[in-house]
């Protein structure tokens, strides 16, 4: 019995140092509390905005606003306005050294280029068929969304849209997507998990 209760012992100290991470405050965002934000990353920065709060009788209030966050020196500085106005629900993707921000409960099928170095939104292409809550992702020079069941692909070089295989399972408002290793995974609505291969489009 001793003998066992040492292993057991050493199995839990070996987690514990070796399994187990720790989360840090760091600097709160200097802004109004909102949801359905948007948020994205380019190079060492990240960025949160958009979003809604309720306000009682007048309802939702959207925001336009864009923070950057530098976890360099832990501290926030507000960008230029999304170019759409205020909005939420929209999605983001990152491709090179610029974001692209749409598909949003007001315009549910434009996109905005941003430049976090020049501050500056430009509009691109819209997408074929929009939505809003929607997941999107990127691999290398492209980026994805996917609305109705349908996987689009954004070529920044050529500013166009392209519709790529449908996704086997459902999509709904608040589904998820990320992309890891030059493949794309989306969380259906039914909670099965797939992986798209861009090369094959499958």
């Amino acid at each position: 019995m001793k003998k066992t209760y040492t292993i057991i012992s050493f199995i839990c100290i070996s987690f514990s140092s070796f399994g187990i991470g720790s989360w840090n405050q760091k600097a709160g965002l200097p802004a109004e509390g909102r949801h359905r934000t948007t948020g994205f990353s380019v190079g060492n920065k990240g960025y949160i905005g958009l979003g809604h709060y309720n306000s009682g009788p007048m309802g939702n209030v959207a925001k336009s606003d864009i923070w950057e966050y530098n976890p360099a020196n832990d501290s926030w500085t507000q960008k230029a306005d999304f170019g759409g106005g205020p909005t939420y629900g929209a999605t983001a993707f990152t491709v090179g050294n610029r974001a692209y921000v749409g598909a949003h409960v007001y315009n549910s099928s434009e996109f905005y280029s941003f430049d976090p170095v020049q501050n500056v939104w430009t509009p691109v292409t819209p997408c074929p068929v929009g939505g809003s809550d929607l997941p999107s992702f990127s691999i290398g020079d492209k980026g994805y969304f996917i609305t109705s069941n349908v996987l689009y692909e954004y070529t920044p070089s050529t500013d166009s849209w392209a519709p790529k295989a449908a996704t086997p399972g459902s999509v709904y408002s608040w589904s998820k997507a990320f992309a890891l290793d030059g493949k794309g995974y989306l969380l259906s609505s039914g909670g099965a998990l797939y992986e798209y291969k861009p090369p094959i489009d499958s």
